[in-house]
C-alpha cells in the first residue's frame, strides 16, 4: 500500500501558503520523496515528523534539477539528521546534466554552507540511466519529457505516476496506461503558442486528453503557478473532473491520501 502526502504543489516559488514541488510517499519499505522543492520544509511539522519517526532511511526521486524542484535539498541537513539519504537522480541522456555535478553545485559553498558529503546523515547519489529500475522491490519506469534541459516522468508500479515540467506529450499515454493515480502538472489553463511557457509546460486540454487516453484511475493537478489562488485550483479540479469523467483529487498540502484501489479509483 502507498499513501501520498503532498508537501508542495507550486511551481516557481511559494505562494498562498503553498510550497514548491515535493510529495511524500509512504510505502511498505519506508518514505520516498518525489522531488525536493521547498515543500521539504514540512518534514519538520510535528504530525509529519511523527509519521516518519519509525524510519531511518529517506529516499528521494528527482524529476530534474530546476530550483523549484531541488531548493529543499539543503534543508535536509536539519530535517533528516539520522540514518541515511538516497537521492535517485536522472542522468544523461534523460536530462542534460549529470547528478553528481548538478547536486555538487546546489549543495556546496557558496550556494550552501555545507557540501552534501558533510551532512549529518550520509547521502548516496544514485544516477538513473535505465528506463526501468527497481527500488526496494518497487518497479519504476522513467521517460524523458519535453522541457528545457530535460525532465523525466516516473511510474511507480501500478499505483502512481508523476509527470511535471513537461510540454504536452501524448506519447506518454503508453507509459501511464491504467495507472491508479496520475500527478500531472497544470501550469497553463489554455494553449498559448505565443507564450514561451508553451514549449515547457502543459495546459488544461492537453492534460485532459492525456488522462483520458491513458485511462488513468484518478488524477491530481500539481505544479500550479504562484499567481493561481487556492479557490481557482479547486475550480480547475472540478472542471477537470467534468471534462474527463475521471475522479480528480484536490491537491491539499499536508493531507494524507490512501492510494489503495478502493480509494483512488
Amino acid at each position: 500500500m502507498i499513501r501520498l502526502l503532498p508537501l508542495g504543489i507550486n511551481g516557481f516559488f511559494p505562494s498562498y501558503g503553498r510550497q514548491t514541488m515535493s510529495f511524500l510517499l509512504l510505502t511498505d519499505d519506508g518514505p520516498l520523496l518525489l522531488d525536493a522543492g521547498t515543500g521539504i520544509s514540512r518534514l519538520g511539522q510535528p504530525a509529519i515528523r511523527k509519521l516518519l519517526r519509525p524510519y531511518d532511511k529517506l529516499r528521494i526521486l528527482l524529476s530534474h534539477y530546476h530550483v523549484d524542484h531541488v531548493a529543499g535539498l539543503p534543508y535536509l541537513a536539519g530535517l533528516w539528521p539520522r540514518g541515511s539519504i538516497q537521492i535517485f537522480a536522472p542522468a544523461a541522456p534523460w536530462v542534460d546534466a549529470e547528478p553528481e555535478n548538478a547536486l555538487a553545485r546546489i549543495l556546496s559553498p557558496p550556494i550552501f554552507g555545507l557540501r552534501y558529503s558533510s551532512f549529518p546523515a550520509p547521502i548516496e547519489v544514485i544516477p538513473l540511466r535505465d528506463a526501468e529500475f527497481q527500488m526496494d522491490g518497487m518497479k519504476i519506469t522513467m521517460w524523458r519529457q519535453i522541457h528545457p534541459g530535460g525532465s523525466v516522468g516516473f511510474r511507480i508500479g501500478d499505483e502512481i505516476a508523476y509527470a511535471t515540467d513537461t510540454a504536452p506529450n501524448p506519447t506518454a499515454a503508453g507509459a501511464l496506461a491504467g495507472v491508479g493515480l496520475l500527478l500531472h502538472e497544470l501550469w497553463m489553463k489554455d494553449a498559448a503558442p505565443e507564450n514561451s511557457d508553451s514549449a515547457a509546460h502543459s495546459h488544461f486540454n492537453a492534460v485532459a486528453e492525456l488522462a483520458k487516453a491513458a485511462q488513468v484511475g484518478s488524477l491530481m493537478l500539481v505544479h500550479h503557478p504562484p499567481s493561481r489562488g487556492n479557490a481557482e485550483i479547486r475550480l480547475l479540479t472540478e472542471e477537470m473532473a467534468r471534462a474527463t469523467e475521471i475522479p480528480v483529487l484536490l491537491p491539499k498540502e499536508g493531507k494524507l491520501f490512501d492510494l489503495s484501489p478502493a480509494h483512488v479509483r
